[in-house]
Parts: structure tokens; C-alpha cells; sequence
């Protein structure tokens, strides 16, 4: 075998070449026929569930004092009204979003406090509040916003 291919074709058929070799040898950790082991764990495979898979960082981030939660280098924030600085709540953070959520949760049940875009880079403020008859949460400039409450 060459040790370097000069097209994807010549790769191609080198691998074809060497597959059938090394699914015949014995590996060296489980002591089994490398194909024979395959195709009882190709067997055993389920099919994939209808909907993705949700991969999410999750950590626990205490509340500052300006109602903000530190995470991956930038700054979200929660609302004045359903915590209080120092207290952890539950960051999960997604490729594309962040949620805030508290440790236990409220009378509904509900643990989610807030839910933003995933900031990209380091040093982003992100805050949203919530204005009374509007569902959708709105960008309040960092300065406006009251402070957690204290104790």
C-alpha cells in the first residue's frame, strides 16, 4: 500500500482494498472477529428517533446584583421579579440560545425565567424585559432596567 494517494479515487480503493483485511483480524482489546463484532452491534442499532436530539450545556451560574448571569464570557439577563443576587439558577445553553432557568420551581411549575440568543464573541449584555400587554419580550438598554432585589 503507498503511503500517500495522489487522488480521492486511489484513496478510495485503497480503503476498499483494506477494509475486508482488517474486519477479519482480531482486535486487540475485546479479542473478537472485528467484522463478526460489527455486525452483531450493526444488528442491535435502533433507528434514529423522528426529532434531533437537543445537545445542551448545562451549568449552575449564581445571579449579580444587576440581575445578570455570567456565561461563556458574556452576560444574560433574568427577571428583578423572580430572583434574587446570589441565588444559582440553571443555565443550559444550546449552539444557538441560552435559557435561565431557577433550581426549584415557581406555583405553576414553570422553572424557565428567560430565554435568549446565543451571543456570539465574549463580552455581550444581552437583557430582555417584558412589557405589561405585549407577548414578546423586548431589548431594554442595561442602564434602564431596576436591580435585583436585594436579600
Amino acid at each position: 500500500m503507498q503511503a500517500y494517494a495522489s487522488s480521492v479515487e486511489e484513496m478510495d480503493a485503497a480503503f476498499t482494498a483494506w477494509v475486508p483485511r482488517r474486519r477479519s483480524q482480531i482486535h486487540k482489546t475485546h479479542r473478537e472477529v472485528i467484522g463478526e463484532r460489527a455486525a452483531r452491534e450493526h444488528a442491535a442499532l435502533k433507528p434514529l428517533p423522528p426529532t434531533p436530539y437537543l445537545v445542551a450545556e448545562r451549568h449552575l451560574r449564581p445571579v449579580g446584583k444587576d440581575c445578570l448571569v455570567a456565561f461563556g464570557g458574556n452576560l444574560y439577563s433574568v427577571p428583578a421579579r423572580r430572583v434574587r443576587p446570589r441565588r444559582l439558577v440553571e443555565t443550559r445553553a444550546t449552539k444557538s440560545q441560552v435559557m435561565l432557568h431557577s433550581t426549584a420551581p415557581d406555583a405553576s411549575g414553570e422553572t424557565l425565567l428567560a430565554m435568549h440568543p446565543r451571543a456570539v464573541g465574549r463580552g455581550a449584555r444581552t437583557a430582555t424585559v417584558t412589557k405589561p400587554g405585549r407577548a414578546r419580550p423586548q431589548a431594554a438598554p442595561l442602564g434602564t432596567r431596576r436591580p435585583c432585589r436585594a436579600g
